[in-house]
């Protein structure tokens, strides 16, 4: 049995909210089922608690401080979390596992490497640092940012990466560390056997986003322009800031438009079942997947995706979805009404829901469990074998 020491930010089991640790918790009870597991994350209690899951996993919940303007000071948790570490038997580890975001969970594995080489030290990063564009000043702080990932990921063992970022960082700055690079993924595309019923007359369609809004890379004032003029539909807005919609906006829908702000994770399964069409903005970037193309895929459910540049990711996943209508923000707009109403009108009489097993078949190598092998067999681990399916 191995021992794993594992640092991520916002970690909660079932009830994580933090898109990264969402991801961490879809993977650990493969990982933690034949390996002693030392996790150490966060907590906004003022005290640190230590919390016993099952017998192969303990959790460190460490402090944070917000600061005066209300944001989190990730540079203050992170000594708090090398002063919880210190007091470890660091001897006793032999492989670590960090999350990004934020960057510095990194920053805590690279201090830990420094200090205690023996440990084999894997980085998971599920978001870029130097090539972010939804961090502040993306392109003044670029080349700081360049330097202090690159210096994270010489001292790094392995480099864990979405699709996405592993086909990216091949042709960028980073390409120096390729040799550690692994493909990894994003586990989040779970098949959830929906059943398909047929829209009661006279129901709006609900159409649902979940997720939170960029003004810079996920903008929502396109995919509400194209739909303002239909009727017998409502728009539902899962986790995005009511102020990333205009009041212009908001007073053209009038009660066609719900923002429900965020959601816990707990209840996003029943949205998605209550829901008709699921929505997607695509980024404006070429190196992060909406990580919510992948839960909607599990429903077998309609998608719609509005993307704006040509090589968008959403739509390397959703061409290959036999219930996906793509619609490209920079062709007419009359033409895409036009295509949108249609494609609304044959859902609502036929509400069709893609088979569970057609799914399995198509995305195969992007379900949960796929991507659980990958970080396995990655960490060269013990392998937990009964129930992979």
């Amino acid at each position: 049995m191995d021992k794993l020491l594992i640092i991520a930010f916002g970690y909660d089991g079932e009830n994580s909210n933090n898109a990264n640790s969402i991801c961490l918790e879809k993977i650990i009870k493969y990982v933690s089922k034949e390996n002693d597991i030392t996790l150490v994350t966060s907590s906004s209690d003022n005290f640190t608690s230590i919390l016993n899951d099952n017998s192969s996993i303990k959790v460190y919940k460490v402090p944070f401080n917000t600061r005066n303007n209300g944001k989190i000071d990730f540079n203050n948790w992170r000594r708090r979390v090398i002063r919880e570490i210190s007091n470890f038997d660091i001897s006793s580890f032999s492989k670590m596992l960090t999350i990004s975001f934020p960057f510095p969970t990194l920053k805590i594995g690279y201090d830990l490497k420094k200090r205690f080489s023996h440990i084999e030290w894997f980085v998971y990063e599920l978001d870029p640092y130097a090539y972010n564009r939804i961090l502040r000043y993306p392109r003044l702080l670029f080349f700081y940012r360049l330097l202090i990932e690159r210096r994270i990921f010489g001292v790094s063992d392995k480099i864990f990466l979405t699709h996405e970022l592993f086909n990216s960082y091949k042709n960028s700055l980073l390409s120096d560390y390729s040799h550690k690079f692994i493909d990894i993924g994003i586990p989040l595309l779970e098949v959830l056997n929906f059943k398909s019923e047929i829209n009661e007359e006279g129901r709006d369609i609900q159409l649902t986003y979940i997720g939170s809004l960029y003004s810079k890379v996920r903008n929502s004032e396109y995919i509400l322009k194209v739909f303002e003029d239909i009727k017998g539909i409502k728009i539902n807005f899962y986790g995005a800031d009511p102020s990333q919609i205009s009041d212009a906006q908001k007073n053209i829908f009038g009660d066609r438009l719900v923002v429900h702000g965020r959601i816990p994770k707990s209840e996003v399964r029943s949205v998605l079942n209550d829901s008709d069409v699921l929505l997607n903005i695509g980024n404006n970037t070429n190196n992060q997947l909406p990580s919510k193309v992948l839960e909607y895929i599990g429903t077998g459910k309609p998608i719609i995706s509005i993307y704006n540049i040509e090589d968008d990711t959403s739509n390397l996943y959703l061409k290959k979805y036999p219930n996906s209508l793509l619609i490209n923000q920079k062709d007419d707009l009359g033409k895409n009404k036009t295509i949108l109403k249609k494609y609304l009108l044959d859902i609502n009489n036929n509400n069709i829901i893609i088979d569970s097993q057609k799914i399995e078949t198509i995305f195969g190598n992007d379900t949960i469990e796929a991507v659980a092998r990958r970080v396995i067999n990655s960490l060269n681990i013990s392998n937990y074998k009964e129930g992979w399916k």
